[in-house]
């Protein structure tokens, strides 16, 4: 039996159109009309033995496809898929200069033994005092790292179309004592793994990726929801952890 050799992240092209990779599924997330909540596309984040990422799409007639075999965290190998040059709105990997599609005719299989050496999780984190450099640039999603100091009650917020979205507010606090705040709305509620209505006695370092800048009434803020502009900026992952 022919031994597969699997490329890393880094040496992919559009000038080739086989490769075999062997990469972990660190995330991935539906993204949705904010407004018609219609799904578009299934999106993910790869990452190799060499903590290398790279970004992910399946288009949403082949959702179906692949959502049930995609499991956040396991290894697999993926051939006979399209690599093109990024040419979207966003970026969730802010030096990432490829994107991979998959087709129908894909393959994405998951490994036996799940014990090699590739991470889970990689991030990118920018300072607060980096973020306001951010706005109007919708292409660069930005993750952060800092202490939870406070979070608003949920708040239920009229659309234009009529419907209601739940949303809060988590107020973020650097070393600096500089709050940031980020706006949390509808499902993405969902992820957050600790009842925040109850502060804990100890404190929470709160992590999060995959967020747009705003700016309101001269604020920076944070979002972690699609939105018209940046249909694809969405939570991707968010981690409480009690020190």
């Amino acid at each position: 039996m022919t031994q597969v050799c699997y490329a890393l992240l880094r040496q992919l092209t559009s000038l080739r159109d086989r490769w075999h990779l062997k990469v972990c599924l660190s995330r991935k997330w539906t993204t949705r009309n904010f407004t018609s909540k219609e799904v578009w596309v299934l999106d993910m984040l790869f990452i190799d033995e060499n903590e290398d990422q790279l970004h992910a799409s399946a288009p949403r007639d082949l959702i179906s496809q692949f959502s049930d075999i995609l499991i956040e965290g396991d290894i697999f190998h993926v051939e006979k898929f399209n690599i093109s040059k990024i040419n979207g709105t966003y970026q969730p990997i802010l030096d990432g200069e490829y994107k991979i599609y998959l087709k129908n005719d894909t393959i994405m299989k998951r490994f036996e033994g799940q014990t090699l050496p590739i991470p889970l999780y990689k991030f990118s984190f920018v300072a607060f005092n980096e973020i306001p450099n951010r706005y109007n640039q919708p292409k660069y999603l930005t993750d952060i790292v800092e202490k939870l100091e406070a979070v608003t009650e949920i708040e239920l917020v009229s659309k234009r179309n009529e419907d209601i979205s739940p949303k809060r507010d988590l107020i973020l606090e650097n070393m600096c004592k500089s709050p940031m705040k980020i706006t949390v709305w509808d499902d993405t509620l969902k992820e957050i793994p600790l009842d925040l209505s109850e502060m804990p006695s100890t404190p929470i370092v709160l992590i999060v990726t995959s967020t747009t800048v705003h700016m309101f009434k001269d604020h920076v803020a944070l979002a972690m929801n699609p939105s018209r502009r940046s249909p694809k900026t969405k939570l991707a992952l968010l981690c409480l952890l009690c020190l």
